[in-house]
């Protein structure tokens, strides 16, 4: 509704200083007007000036109060990486004030081999698994969890080896599609990424979020 509200202002502001044909001598057209034209004008400038200022309290209103959503805490079901199913759990918090919906919740995942960095082909090359739809109440938080390769096992014990020295590199990303209590056309998203640290360079969390705006955003 308040969509609605704010589109109907938007088009009432648009209209009016057209219709007032000022361009391109306002200040001889000003004076060209009669006082009964004048306050028009300003009764019109007022208006104006009162839909954008709605506008802005609106959308700062639904900023305020529309469902938000995070990715905490990813870790691995067993502490550490395994040569069997890769199962990983993920915490899913909504610091907002709307519930939020949850329409797709995909997760992808890149071994490094090596590599320090996600390569740019890697939305589309690699593995995808949507853990699905769910509900997260305002200012509340669910555990998500499930299998990154369909069940595969993805993890040699070289590579196991390899990750815990540091010297292999893993990542898990992905975007979460969602309702936020106010969007009307289409849901919200945001995107994670979050890199493996060996037992050698943590304090606590068993990944690191990355820093890439590729991956790492809200919209």
């Amino acid at each position: 509704m308040d969509a609605v509200i704010i589109f109907l202002l938007a088009v009432q502001a648009s209209m009016i200083f057209p219709a007032l044909n000022w361009w391109p001598h306002p200040v001889r057209w000003f004076r060209s007007l009669d006082s009964t034209e004048k306050f028009t004008f300003v009764v019109a400038v007022f208006t104006a000036v009162l839909a954008l200022a709605t506008c802005v309290q609106v959308w700062a209103f639904i900023q305020s109060e529309r469902a938000f959503l995070v990715v905490d805490n990813p870790r691995f079901r067993t502490g550490e990486p395994t040569a069997d199913r890769p199962d990983l759990i993920m915490t899913l918090k909504n610091p907002g004030k709307k519930v939020a919906a949850v329409q797709e919740f995909i997760a992808t995942y890149q071994l490094g081999l090596h590599a320090q960095e996600l390569h740019e082909e890697t939305q589309n090359k690699y593995n995808k698994t949507d853990f699905g739809k769910s509900l997260v109440a305002p200012g509340n938080e669910i555990t998500i969890s499930g299998n990154l390769a369909n069940g595969k096992a993805i993890f040699t014990e070289q590579v196991i080896n390899d990750l815990l020295r540091g010297e292999d590199s893993f990542y898990i990303f992905g975007d979460i599609k969602y309702y936020d209590g106010y969007n009307i056309f289409e849901p919200s998203e945001i995107g994670y990424c979050f890199s493996y640290l060996p037992p050698n360079q943590r304090e606590v969390d068993t990944f690191a979020v990355c820093k890439d705006p590729k991956y790492t955003y809200a919209r």
